[in-house]
């Protein structure tokens, strides 16, 4: 059985796609039973730190090169794969689909402004060919607040990839306080707004802001501590207010998450290989076989307890670690 693969990216800087991330994972986690592998290829790699540590320690790229050899050991590569600024490539990048074969779920947070690199990598190797053969999703998660760039890279993808793959688009509320002017831009972009009636494939999230304070976060990702447990903390940095604002915001993000079909097979039956298909044969009748993008010719009694078991006794004494901030 296949996993899947998720890209979760933005082409505006800021908060909002490391945000959306920590609901995905965290929704994954306690609503399904799925087998995570988090790869994180931001720079300051705060995702993978938070969620997946053991991956991103300052010793874990040097044993991964060490040990992954010698013991055949897939998810000991995951440090050593990166995005390469200089040739706009991911480095590493077939652990990704060889995880996600495996039956992994595989999440990838990467850095804005990624997706002609995730395009160079789709195409380097046709993984759209793969994946259409094996059954495998492919998910791009699309952080947008309604600036002209992601609209541009939104229709470029229906271009490229059309139903091929599965879109999301998280509309953020977080990023649109100055002005709503931006979201009247996706709305009336006709060109755009064709896809997104033709596709049978994309859904949207909308994900409002977090009423919590710059150094309230801060604590948070410095101190890598997912949302979940954050919430159950015992801390006077983290007041009942904040605890109540993450509560009521993954409230909020888990429900419009369920309602997004991340169980369903992406591919027809038909389309999947068999135990006696082989994906590597080249394909004969192109007409019924090639992947091709039908877009391209068709335009159409803990207060905020969640029964959650994280043991969070550990942590009381942040408070005190803390105390020299201020």
């Amino acid at each position: 059985m296949t996993g899947s693969i998720h890209f979760v990216t933005e082409e505006t800087q800021g908060i909002s796609r490391a945000l959306f991330c920590r609901s995905l994972i965290e929704y994954l986690q306690e609503s399904t039973d799925w087998d995570l592998t988090i790869i994180d290829l931001d720079p300051v790699c705060w995702i993978g730190k938070t969620y997946a540590s053991h991956y991103y320690t300052p010793k874990s790229e040097e044993l991964s090169q060490k040990e992954s050899i010698s013991q055949d050991d897939l998810q000991l590569q995951i440090p050593l794969i990166k995005i390469s600024a200089a040739s706009e490539e991911i480095q590493q990048g077939d652990v990704i689909l060889e995880l996600a074969l495996q039956g992994k779920n595989v999440i990838v947070n990467l850095p804005s402004r990624s997706f002609d690199v995730v395009n160079n990598w789709l195409y380097l190797a046709d993984i759209l060919h793969l994946s259409k053969h094996t059954g495998l999703p492919i998910w791009q998660w699309f952080n947008i607040d309604g600036n002209p760039d992601s609209i541009e890279i939104i229709k470029k993808s229906y271009q490229l990839y059309g139903d091929l793959i599965n879109h999301v688009i998280v509309k953020n509320k977080v990023e649109s306080r100055i002005g709503f002017s931006r979201w009247n831009l996706f709305d009336n972009d006709n060109e755009l707004q064709s896809y997104l009636q033709a596709s049978q494939k994309t859904y949207f999230v909308t994900m409002p802001t977090v009423p919590m304070a710059n150094f309230c976060w801060d604590i948070i990702q410095e101190k890598q501590l997912t949302f979940t447990k954050a919430k159950h903390l015992q801390c006077r940095w983290i007041t009942i207010t904040n605890k109540q604002a993450i509560h009521t915001w993954l409230k909020v993000m888990f429900g419009a998450l369920a309602l997004i079909p991340l169980e369903t097979c992406e591919h027809d039956e038909q389309d999947c290989l068999t135990d006696n298909d082989d994906p590597f044969t080249d394909d004969l009748d192109s007409e019924n076989n090639s992947v091709i993008n039908p877009f391209a010719n068709d335009i159409t009694e803990n207060l905020f307890s969640d029964d959650v078991s994280d043991n969070v006794s550990d942590d009381v004494s942040l408070d005190n670690e803390l105390s020299f901030l201020f």
